[in-house]
């Protein structure tokens, strides 16, 4: 924020269609303003947000995010980069808890609490959008 312009410069695209595809993620993240934090992970960023929820929330509900958070949501996801989570890597962690034999009831409480962190990261335009959403669950 000096007021210089900010360069942003990538190579490597093998064919010009994925070079424009960059290119148009880089400007749509450039209208939206979203904060270029590349190296920030879904774990990193829910551990933190787990954290400043203690204040808004009851003690039992804080005690059930953050056990969501560590013991499920940061195993399958937290070390994906927070920008690069997809609706697929969202998707294939509802069938693997699935398949872990997890209720519907708690994967469908564990998908809310991953879905609501990740809403606050749009808000805080750290991301574009939410992946959590539209997740088919049980």
């Amino acid at each position: 924020m000096n007021g210089e312009r900010d360069e942003v410069r990538h190579g490597g695209f093998a064919t010009k269609r994925e070079a424009q595809a960059a290119l148009d993620a880089v400007i749509r993240r450039r209208d939206m303003r979203v904060t270029e934090d590349s190296k920030l992970t879904t774990g990193e960023y829910l551990t933190d947000w787990t954290a400043e929820q203690c204040h808004r929330l009851k003690p039992t509900t804080w005690f059930n995010y953050d056990r969501y958070v560590r013991l499920d949501i940061v195993p399958a996801v937290g070390s994906v980069p927070l920008q690069q989570l997809h609706h697929d890597h969202i998707r294939h962690f509802v069938a693997d808890l699935v398949a872990a034999g997890r209720g519907a009831p708690t994967v469908r409480r564990i998908i809310a609490v991953l879905s609501s962190a990740l809403a606050d990261a749009v808000q805080q335009r750290r991301v574009l959008a939410n992946p959590a959403t539209h997740v088919i669950l049980p």
